[in-house]
């Protein structure tokens, strides 16, 4: 028979066995914890080393092709544009930076801009008419009347004149420069959340207007210009660049006032980066 103390004995070592083994599971436990922390924080520090690595390869491998193609940009593009002056014209506000790519890159080209012309969405279209004139001083807002406008508003804009002068007089944030006459036109479309059809009818018009005017017309917007506007510019028979912000962009557009014809750029809706040399 086993007495009450046997009894008692047996049962502090069984807790004992238990409290020792916990122990030793939580220190064994704690360790393995630690080191697949430690390897996995040490796997994680090397990933991002090699990601950062990998940015900064990359990083440097667009500067240098961006500083090769404005390097060659004098020969890419030649005398195309040398004296050549260039009208900008957008369809609802024109952004700072499409402005000052495009000045750059017409600079850059030798050729210089003519006139910035803003078609904000704020602007009265009978207002614009009576500036102009004619049978445009009592036109209206149906369809018809504001093709008559648009088409007339892109020929003034390209050929200047006295109306040109009278519209920048009196829409002095909308109209600015020479309008001396303009060689060739760069277009900016803004998303159109806000346009009425007033204004969406004689954007059409407008860029109808300019194409008719005999010179090349090309549609810009930047690489991360969301919805694009290129289809919108082809289906008007416009060329276009996708990319203005990017020195390819900045070429291709040049050779594009040139006389170049396409969709060009990065996105998938262009057909190739640059336009192909001459007679490939």
């Amino acid at each position: 028979m086993f007495d009450f103390r046997y009894h008692a004995l047996s049962l502090v070592a069984v807790f004992l066995a238990l409290g020792i083994g916990i122990l030793l599971g939580s220190t064994i436990g704690d360790n393995l914890a630690s080191q697949a922390n430690k390897d996995l924080s040490s796997s994680l520090r090397g990933d991002l080393l090699k990601a950062r690595q990998s940015a900064r390869d990359a990083g440097a491998n667009v500067s240098q092709r961006d500083r090769l193609i404005q390097a060659a940009f004098p020969r890419i593009v030649g005398t195309k544009l040398q004296g050549q002056r260039i009208a900008i014209v957008s369809s609802g506000k024109l952004p700072g930076d499409v402005e000052s790519n495009v000045r750059k890159t017409v600079g850059d080209a030798g050729a210089s801009v003519d006139s910035v012309t803003a078609i904000t969405d704020d602007l009265k279209p009978q207002e614009v008419g009576k500036v102009i004139g004619g049978r445009l001083a009592d036109i209206g807002t149906s369809g018809s009347e504001m093709r008559q406008l648009g088409r007339r508003l892109g020929k003034v804009i390209v050929t200047g004149g006295r109306s040109a002068q009278d519209l920048k007089t009196h829409f002095s944030d909308q109209f600015n420069g020479d309008y001396a006459g303009a060689d060739a036109v760069v277009f900016y479309r803004s998303a159109p959340d806000k346009r009425d059809d007033a204004h969406l009818a004689l954007e059409e018009a407008l860029a109808e207007g300019l194409r008719r005017a005999r010179v090349p017309v090309v549609g810009v917007e930047q690489s991360g210009t969301d919805p694009s506007q290129v289809p919108w510019y082809s289906d008007r028979g416009l060329s276009s660049v996708d990319c203005v912000d990017l020195v390819g962009g900045r070429v291709a557009l040049a050779l594009s006032l040139a006389g170049a014809e396409g969709t060009f750029g990065i996105k998938s809706t262009a057909q190739d980066l640059l336009p192909k040399p001459a007679g490939a």
